[in-house]
C-alpha cells in the first residue's frame, strides 16, 4: 500500500483514504460534469459502462471487474485518479454529490444495483465493482 500524508488528520494514510476521486472514472455522473479535461485522460472512462478502455496508448480489458483490474490497472493509473478505497466505495453507494459545499449527499437509487429492475444500466458490473473494491479495502485493512 502506498502511503501519503494526510495533512488534515496529521497522520499517514494509505490509498484507502485517497480523495483524488474522479467519479466518472468509475460510473455515470451528471451531464453538467462535462466530457473533456485535457489534463486527465481518464476523465470520461466510466469503467462500469465500458468493459474496454483505452488511455495513454494502453488498452485495459475490464469485461470482468476484479480486484486485480482495480488494483493493478485502474488505481492511480494516471497518477491522479483513484479507483479503490473508502471514497470509491462511498461514491458507488451514494452516487455523485451535487450539493457542492451545502448539506446533503448523493442520491443513488438502490435499483442501480438491482439487475431485475436496473435504473442506471450496467447493474451487474456496478455490483462487481463494489464487491471488488470492498474486498480490496478489507485486504488492505487486514
Amino acid at each position: 500500500m502506498t502511503r501519503t500524508w494526510n495533512h488534515i488528520r496529521n497522520c499517514p494514510s494509505g490509498d484507502n483514504f485517497n480523495s483524488l476521486l474522479d467519479e466518472v472514472l468509475i460510473d455515470y455522473v451528471d451531464g453538467a460534469y462535462g466530457s473533456d479535461n485535457p489534463g486527465n485522460e481518464f476523465y470520461t472512462a466510466n469503467v462500469i459502462a465500458n468493459p474496454k478502455l483505452k488511455f495513454g496508448g494502453k488498452e485495459v480489458y475490464a469485461s470482468n471487474i476484479t480486484k486485480a483490474i482495480l488494483a493493478d490497472e485502474l488505481h492511480e493509473a494516471s497518477g491522479v485518479n483513484v479507483a479503490t478505497g473508502y471514497h470509491a466505495i462511498e461514491f458507488l453507494l451514494w452516487g455523485q454529490d451535487l450539493n457542492g459545499t451545502g448539506p446533503g449527499a448523493g442520491k443513488r437509487p438502490a435499483t442501480d444495483f438491482d439487475p431485475r429492475n436496473c435504473t442506471g444500466g450496467n447493474c451487474e458490473r456496478r455490483c462487481a465493482f463494489l464487491k471488488a473494491a470492498t474486498e480490496l479495502l478489507i485486504d488492505d485493512l487486514e
